[in-house]
């Protein structure tokens, strides 16, 4: 009964453990290749909720710090991801980054990353019900009978990432989870975090005003046979961003709305996401916000160094 329970609660988790959303705001939890690449200390703080809440609610909390530092020729990051899907499984983790900064050319800048860390798994199993708790006259919830007995579990992983700057245009690519782990410790095909491979890409441009930025963004994710496009444009005027994406994936298209408010050293962002197909059988369609803020901790001199690059919060 726990071998099954076990395979059960992580399969169930499966779609959301380890993967981060489309247009989920750059830092060094993204793609190890980012750190540092805004050039002043960077601290991100974030929190995504998915619903309809009885049939997914997946929580995510997410904390960033990314900085640059001239000695190593690059920046360092480290960031906690932390994932709590339907009240029964919490996830968590922190991992630490490098990323190797090259000027290959007057206009062209190479980023080389490598992020290491671990994944701790429990499950809350006093909030598992089996039938045998429920009253079928009266329909209330009695003691339990059995103990699942369910382990916490601790595993290491690495990702690895590469970053492209040609004036004012990125292209990256990062794969994440390169030891696969098993999460349900089954060994059964299926249970291992798949190697998630994911190719970003956008350019800022300014139509003679320097206070308006467009910025068209791609990506693209695939991994355990699952996939994901993503296409949208940012535009930012003077302190307020906005920006229009349309995704599609395997549960079917959605399509997401964010606003940022940026008052210097701190910005503020906030997406709100449709999805036209739910990830759960049987529900018609879900819903995602993300709320977010961003905050320059520190100012590091880049200029005469590397390249710093202005990344949309899409």
């Amino acid at each position: 009964m726990t071998f099954k329970l076990t395979i059960a609660l992580s399969l169930i988790c499966f779609n959301v453990s380890g993967q981060s959303f489309p247009g989920y705001s750059a830092g060094p939890g993204k793609n190890p290749a980012f750190s540092g690449a805004r050039g002043d200390g960077t601290l991100i703080m974030t929190y995504s909720s998915i619903y309809p809440g009885s049939g997914y609610n997946l929580n995510r909390y997410n904390l960033s710090y990314d900085t640059f530092i001239g000695q190593i020729h690059g920046g360092v990051g480290f960031s906690i991801v932390s994932d709590q899907p339907g009240g029964l499984l919490n996830e968590v983790n922190p991992e630490f980054s490098y990323s190797y900064h090259l000027r290959a050319g007057s206009d062209l800048y190479i980023f080389a990353g490598m992020s290491a860390g671990v994944i701790y798994r429990s499950f809350n199993s006093s909030r598992l019900i089996f039938p045998d708790q429920i009253d079928p006259i009266y329909g209330v919830i009695l003691p339990g009978g059995e103990n699942p007995g369910i382990n916490s579990s601790l595993f290491f992983d690495m990702s690895t990432g590469f970053m492209m700057i040609y004036r004012n245009s990125m292209v990256s690519i990062d794969a994440s989870h390169l030891f696969r782990p098993d999460l349900s410790r089954s060994g059964i095909p299926g249970s291992q975090l798949p190697r998630i491979f994911t190719l970003q890409a956008f350019t800022t441009i300014n139509p003679g005003n320097n206070e308006l930025m467009l910025t068209p963004y791609g990506e693209f994710s695939a991994g355990g046979g699952r996939y994901t496009v993503a296409l949208g444009t940012a535009i930012n005027y003077n302190v307020l961003g906005m920006s229009l994406m349309v995704l599609q994936s395997d549960p079917g298209t959605s399509i997401q709305t964010s606003v940022s408010l940026d008052t210097g050293p701190a910005t503020l962002f906030y997406a709100y996401r449709f999805m036209a197909g739910a990830a759960v059988p049987g529900l018609p369609f879900g819903l995602m916000h993300q709320t977010g803020l961003r905050i320059g901790l520190n100012i590091v001199d880049k200029r005469k160094i590397i390249k710093t690059i202005f990344i949309p919060d899409l």
